[in-house]
């Protein structure tokens, strides 16, 4: 195990701002083991089954289904999941896209690492929004990526 963060270098695509995929993993997939580590993108998470902890920074937020977790470029973090089935849309974003969006009045929030369990409104309409990204981040060029993160982290409940 290594005793401090470990850099996971995470690359764009050439011109993408963005990286968003499901994840699934089955009950009998062996453990993810515990991976402190920081990158320079920013990762927003929005998982639909889960149970566990999210740390970043030196704290621990519980997580459970349709909790929502953002962290910040270069902010160390990691996840402790249960063992059960999880599934989950990741979002790896780059920083300045970010950046743009903290600008907004009332965004400041996205300088640091957080953690939210929305509304079962709010979550509809963030899965709805993921599951956007996903098909559009296919296709590095779709003028809709950049909306669609934008909607996302301001959708982010607080």
């Amino acid at each position: 195990m290594a005793l401090r963060p470990i850099c996971e270098p995470v690359e764009l695509p050439l011109g993408a701002s963005v990286i968003a995929e499901h994840v699934a993993i089955a009950a009998d997939a062996p453990n993810v083991g515990r991976f402190m580590h920081f990158h320079d993108v920013a990762e927003l998470v929005l998982f639909r089954r889960v149970s566990g902890e999210f740390i970043a920074d030196g704290r621990r937020m519980p997580i459970g289904d349709g909790a929502l977790t953002f962290v910040p470029s270069m902010r160390h973090h990691d996840f402790e999941l249960g063992r059960k089935p999880m599934e989950w849309v990741l979002v790896q974003i780059d920083p300045y896209l970010v950046e743009s969006v903290a600008q907004r009045s009332g965004m400041a929030r996205l300088g640091q690492p957080f953690c939210a369990t929305p509304s079962l409104e709010e979550s509809t309409r963030l899965a709805v929004l993921a599951d956007w990204l996903v098909e559009a981040a296919r296709d590095p060029s779709d003028p809709a990526i950049v909306q669609i993160v934008e909607y996302l982290l301001l959708s982010a409940p607080r």
